[in-house]
C-alpha cells in the first residue's frame, strides 16, 4: 500500500468519525409526538411480526421498514436503535453525495458538497432523527443517480440493470420519490446517453433512427404536459421559479440537443437498449415486487388503498415568505430554501457558454456535456417532490440532493469560463472555499458534549432520549402557549398516567395528533390495520367523507359498540371529534375526565357507576 493510497484512507476514516460525531449529537434528541409517533408505532409494529399491508396499512413501501426495523430490534426494541441507523443513514447520504461529486467534478468539489449536505442533513430538528421515507430513500437515489451518470461497470447494460435495481428499491422505500428517479434516469438515456467510445454496439435500420427522432419530439412534449398538469392546480409564481422553469430549462436544452445529433443508427439503437433496459429492470422488478409481496389479489387492494390515500388527503402548504424567519431558526432567512434557484442560475450560465466545452474539456466533452444535462433534469423532477405542500420541511427534502448537484454545475461553469482551459488559481479555489464554509455557519449545529446514558423519558423504551431543549437555538416552540420542553414532559407525564391504569398492550383511543402517547405508553392506537386513517384525520389531513370511503363501516361500529376504555383528548381544536361527533357524543356520554396533564386530557370508560375492565 502506497503512503498516498494510506492518507486518503486515513482521510475517509477520519472525515467519517467526525460526521459521525456531528450526527450523533442530534441523535438524542426528543421524538416529535406526531410523525414521529406514527411511524415508530409502525416500526414497533413489523418489528414484533405485522407486515406493511397486510397487518398495518400505510403510505411508504415495504423497503422503508427494513432498516428502522433491525436496528429498532437489534437495539432491544429501543428507539435509540433506530437513531444509530439515522447516524449510519446520514453517513451514507453524505459519502454517497461526495463519491457522485468527485466522479462527475474533482475532490475539491466534492468536499464542499460533503460539507454543505452534512450540514443540511446534521440538523438539530425532530424530523431529521425520525425513519421518513424521504431520507431513507436517499442512498438508493444517489446510487441510481451514480450508475446512470458515472457507469463504473464495465458495460453500458450492466449499468443500467444496476441503476434499475436501485431504482426498483428507491420505488418500494418512497413511491414518489421513486417514481421521479424513473422518469428522470428514462430521460437520460433516451436524451442524453453518450456514444459509446468503443463503439462496438450494433446499428440498426434507418427505419430506427427516424421513429427514435420523432419519439424524442413526443417525449419532450410528453413530460412538458405531464408535469405541468402536475401542478396545475395549485400553480402559482413560487411554483414556476422552483419547478417549472428549471423543467422548462432542461426540456429546451434536450430539445436544442436533438436539433443538433446527427442521431445516426448506432447512437439510436444504442439509447433505445439502454432505455429498455432501464425501465425493463426497474418496473419488471417492482411488478414483481407487487404480485410478490401483495399477492394478485392483494396488489389490488393495495392499489386502491394508496390511491385513496393520494387523492384524498388535504395535502397543500403555502410556501414560506421570501427571508422570513419560520420554523427553523436559520433555515429561511439565510436564504438557504432558494437553493434551488442558484442552481438554476448556474444552469443557465453553463447553457450560455457552453460551446466552450470542447477547448475546456476536449474529447471528453461529449460526456461531460451529457452528465450536466442529464443531472440537472433528474435533479429538476425529483425536486417535484414538495408539491404541493411546499413548506420548510417539504422544500428541504430537495437541498440535500441540490448541493452536490450545484457543484458538479459550478465545476463545470469554473472550467467553461477559464481562458484556454488552464487549471483555476489556488486563490480562486480558497474564496469558494471560504464562502461555502461561511454561509455553513449560517445553519451548523454547534458541537456539545454527546451523553448518552442519562434520559428524561420515563419509557425505557425511550432511554438516552432527552426532551426538547428550554431555549431551543434551532427550532421555535411549535406552541405560543406551550414551550416544546413543557410539551416533552407533559406527554410523557400522561403517557406514564395511561401506562398505570392501562393493560400492556391495550388499545386505546387518541383524539388529537400526539400518536407517541401510544408507544410511551406500552399502548396500541385503535384501529387495527387502519389506524394510520385515524392519523391522518387527527391533523386534518383527511376528512370525514374521505375516511368513510376507505375505511370499512365496522371499524366505527366497533368502537361505538365496544368502546376503549381510555380517551385521550386534548385542549383546544380536536380534528377527529369534529369530523366524527359520535365520538364526541361517546366521550361525554360514557367517559370521565381522570387526569389533566397541562394540554393533555385523559378520559376512562365508565359502565354502571365503575370503571370497564380491559376488554
Amino acid at each position: 500500500m502506497t503512503a498516498s493510497t494510506k492518507k486518503k484512507i486515513a482521510g475517509y476514516v477520519a472525515g467519517t468519525v467526525l460526521l459521525a460525531l456531528y450526527f450523533a449529537q442530534s441523535s438524542t434528541h426528543g421524538p416529535n409526538h406526531s410523525d414521529g409517533g406514527v411511524l415508530i408505532n409502525f416500526i414497533h409494529f413489523f418489528a414484533n411480526g405485522d407486515l406493511p399491508h397486510h397487518q398495518r396499512i400505510d403510505a411508504y413501501g415495504p423497503f422503508n421498514w427494513v432498516f428502522p426495523v433491525l436496528f429498532y430490534k437489534l437495539g432491544g426494541q429501543h428507539v435509540w436503535g433506530v437513531r444509530i441507523w439515522m447516524v449510519i443513514l446520514k453517513l451514507l447520504i453524505a459519502w454517497g453525495a461526495f463519491a457522485l461529486v468527485k466522479k462527475l467534478s474533482t475532490t475539491f468539489y466534492a468536499l464542499l458538497a460533503l460539507c454543505w449536505v452534512g450540514v443540511l442533513i446534521g440538523q438539530m430538528w425532530q424530523s431529521l432523527q425520525t425513519a421518513y421515507a424521504f431520507l431513507n430513500v436517499m442512498p438508493w437515489m444517489l446510487a441510481a443517480w451514480y450508475f446512470l451518470l458515472v457507469g463504473p461497470l464495465s458495460s453500458t447494460r450492466k449499468n443500467m440493470v444496476a441503476a434499475g435495481v436501485f431504482t426498483f428499491v428507491a420505488i418500494w422505500t418512497k413511491l414518489n420519490t421513486g417514481m421521479f428517479v424513473l422518469a428522470g434516469g428514462l430521460f437520460y438515456c433516451f436524451y442524453w446517453l453518450p456514444k459509446p467510445e468503443d463503439a462496438e454496439v450494433a446499428g440498426g435500420a434507418a427505419l430506427t433512427r427516424k421513429l427514435y427522432r420523432a419519439a424524442q419530439i413526443l417525449g419532450l412534449l410528453g413530460y412538458a404536459a405531464l408535469f405541468y398538469r402536475y401542478i396545475h392546480q395549485f400553480f402559482s409564481l413560487w411554483y414556476f421559479a422552483y419547478l417549472l422553469l428549471p423543467l422548462v430549462a432542461a426540456l429546451g436544452t434536450a430539445f436544442r440537443q436533438w436539433t443538433r445529433e446527427s442521431a445516426d443508427t448506432v447512437l439510436a439503437s444504442f439509447r433505445l437498449r439502454a432505455w429498455g433496459t432501464y425501465l425493463a429492470t426497474s418496473v419488471g422488478l417492482s411488478v414483481l415486487m407487487l404480485l410478490g409481496f401483495y399477492g394478485p389479489s392483494g396488489s389490488r387492494t393495495y392499489v386502491r388503498e394508496l390511491t385513496d390515500i393520494v387523492s384524498t388527503i388535504n395535502y397543500v402548504q403555502p410556501f414560506p415568505e421570501l427571508g422570513v424567519q419560520g420554523l427553523y431558526y436559520g433555515l429561511n432567512e439565510y436564504f438557504w430554501l432558494q437553493m434551488p434557484w442558484l442552481l438554476t442560475f448556474f444552469y443557465f450560465v453553463w447553457l450560455a457558454f457552453h460551446r466552450a466545452g470542447d477547448r475546456a474539456f476536449g474529447e471528453r466533452w461529449p460526456v461531460r456535456r451529457a452528465q450536466a444535462g442529464g443531472l440537472f433534469m433528474l435533479m429538476t423532477l425529483y425536486s417535484f417532490v414538495m408539491y404541493s405542500r411546499a413548506d420548510e420541511t417539504h422544500i428541504f427534502q430537495t437541498l440535500p440532493f441540490v448541493a452536490p448537484v450545484l457543484f458538479v454545475m459550478m465545476y463545470q461553469v469554473e472550467r467553461l469560463l477559464i481562458p484556454g482551459g488552464r487549471t483555476p488559481t489556488i486563490g480562486f479555489r480558497a474564496i469558494t472555499a471560504v464562502a461555502v464554509f461561511a454561509y455553513s455557519t449560517t445553519l451548523a449545529v454547534k458541537p456539545r458534549p454527546l451523553v448518552f446514558t442519562s434520559s428524561d423519558w420515563y419509557n425505557p423504551r425511550l432511554e438516552r432520549l432527552e426532551y426538547r431543549p428550554k431555549n431551543n437555538p434551532y427550532v421555535k416552540d411549535y406552541s405560543p402557549d406551550v414551550t416544546d420542553h413543557e410539551w416533552d414532559h407533559a406527554a410523557d407525564e400522561a403517557a406514564r398516567f395511561i401506562n398505570a391504569i392501562a393493560d400492556e398492550e391495550e388499545e386505546i383511543l387518541v383524539l388529537s395528533a400526539n400518536r407517541l402517547l401510544e408507544y410511551n405508553s406500552n399502548t396500541r392506537p385503535i384501529g387495527g390495520r387502519h389506524f394510520f386513517y385515524f392519523y391522518l384525520v387527527s391533523v386534518g389531513l383527511m376528512d370525514r367523507a374521505a375516511f368513510d370511503a376507505a375505511v370499512p363501516k365496522s371499524v366505527i361500529k366497533d368502537i361505538l359498540t365496544k368502546p376503549p376504555r381510555i380517551m385521550v383528548g386534548t385542549l383546544g381544536r380536536v380534528p377527529l371529534t369534529e369530523e366524527f361527533p359520535e365520538l364526541k357524543w361517546l366521550q361525554k356520554r360514557w367517559y370521565e375526565k381522570v387526569g389533566t396533564f397541562r394540554h393533555i386530557i385523559v378520559y376512562r370508560l365508565r359502565i354502571g357507576g365503575t370503571y370497564a375492565r380491559f376488554r
